[in-house]
């Protein structure tokens, strides 16, 4: 009864998305982006159709020419599946039409790291290809502990050995960095220009003018009379406060 229960569910849940999806694709082809966005944010109330939703959501707010919000949805996107050509490929569109460009700063090394290695493959596949390693490396020390004992000599452990077991660190700390950078609150300026504020207020001092499209990293909340606010970070630049309108969270949440 059960299992007839939760295939139920997950034929309504599934036909529920589908609705939302053919909606949001007519409403689109119609050009009337407001309902396509509408249709695709109640598409991503159902997990197994998240990065369809995203994506989607990303193409609209190109329509609608808000290409730091287009940026954001792509980056929620990438977090999903990071080797979507179409993703990359509409990512580097948005860039390039709206002529996007970060503050000047001196960029870390990590940030180059995670840019170039890190964002190329999720979590649960870096666990995977982890645990993979670590039976073959458990497989050939159990075959060499059994040549040990069965020989009277003490053989070298063989050079398979070395590998796997190199190839486990490798990979394993690769996944403890991938997990801590899934918790890492990053955000996406997604106003023309956000500006920075030495403090959670108005009446603060302005430090500079962040760019849209520009990623951020996110830091405390704070609320009073003249809005809310996220404290931010502008990678190799400025920490201060900027409006929470300003800033769509992307990460941060973990790796499920």
């Amino acid at each position: 009864m059960l299992k007839l229960l939760f295939f139920l569910s997950m034929n309504l849940s599934l036909a529920f998305a589908d609705s939302h999806l053919q909606a949001g694709l007519d409403a689109y082809q119609k050009g009337d982006f407001d309902a396509a966005n509408k249709e695709f944010i109640q598409l991503y109330s159902t997990p197994k159709m998240a990065f369809t939703a995203l994506f989607n959501l990303g193409n609209v707010a190109v329509k609608l020419k808000k290409p730091g919000e287009a940026l954001a949805y792509y980056r929620r996107a990438q977090n999903l599946d990071p080797r979507d050509k179409d993703l990359a490929y509409n990512t580097l569109f948005v860039n390039q039409q709206f002529k996007l460009t970060p503050p000047p700063g001196n960029i870390s090394s990590y940030e180059i790291f995670r840019q170039k290695i890190l964002n190329i493959f999720t979590f649960n596949e870096a666990a995977l290809a982890t645990l993979v390693v670590l039976v073959f490396l458990l497989l050939s020390l159990f075959k060499f502990l059994k040549l040990r004992a069965s020989s009277e000599e003490v053989p070298l452990p063989p050079p398979a050995l070395f590998i796997w077991g190199l190839l486990f660190l490798v990979l394993l700390t690769m996944g403890v960095i991938k997990l801590s950078d899934t918790y890492t609150a990053r955000g996406t300026i997604i106003v023309p220009k956000a500006e920075l504020r030495s403090g959670p207020s108005e009446s603060n001092a302005s430090l500079m003018d962040i760019p849209e499209g520009t990623e951020v990293f996110i830091g405390d909340s704070a609320s009073n009379n003249s809005g809310a606010w996220k404290q931010v970070t502008v990678p190799g630049n400025l920490t201060g406060w900027c409006l929470d309108k300003d800033v769509m969270q992307t990460s941060g949440e973990g790796p499920w």
